[in-house]
């Protein structure tokens, strides 16, 4: 499979009291349960009560993949529609944490998963279908109960 994307990634810190430390982050695509390719983003710092733009993770090159029957018929179609219908990202991360002062330890909470993005397959530059924004889930690693959305 030869593939060139790229995924732009914002982070959202909802705690009025927490500091969030992006001490590393790991860029996972897959299609159709395989992981096909690896990005690291660039570590950073996020305010309390915050939305980031962690930075666009660019997917470029090749990668063998082993498609089951039913999972090569689908990319068959897929290929034929001009849009993939079951790609993914996930973020593996390792972060650090300021709550009111104290520091924690690193640690890795559970992987922020991106699944089943529907995304175009542009040809001569232009595509046929859009791709819309996505909202994946974070595995609540650490969630202030005093935080209001406001």
């Amino acid at each position: 499979m030869y593939f060139n994307f790229q995924v732009n990634i914002t982070a959202r810190n909802p705690n009025k009291n927490t500091i969030v430390y992006y001490r590393k982050i790991t860029a996972i695509a897959w299609y159709k349960d395989n992981a096909f390719a690896y990005v690291s983003l660039t570590p950073f710092d996020q305010g309390k009560k915050n939305t980031s733009f962690l930075q666009t993770a660019m997917f470029e090159g090749s990668s063998l993949i082993k498609l089951k029957p039913r999972q090569l018929a689908e990319y068959y179609t897929e290929t034929r529609l001009s849009v993939y219908n079951d790609l993914a990202v996930d973020l593996d991360i390792i972060v650090r944490y300021k709550y009111w002062g104290i520091k924690s330890i690193r640690f890795n909470p559970p992987i922020v998963q991106c699944r089943r993005l529907r995304v175009p397959l542009i040809s001569n530059g232009t595509s046929i279908v859009s791709f819309n924004y996505t909202k994946c889930s974070n595995g609540y690693f650490f969630v202030d109960g005093n935080a209001d959305d406001n």
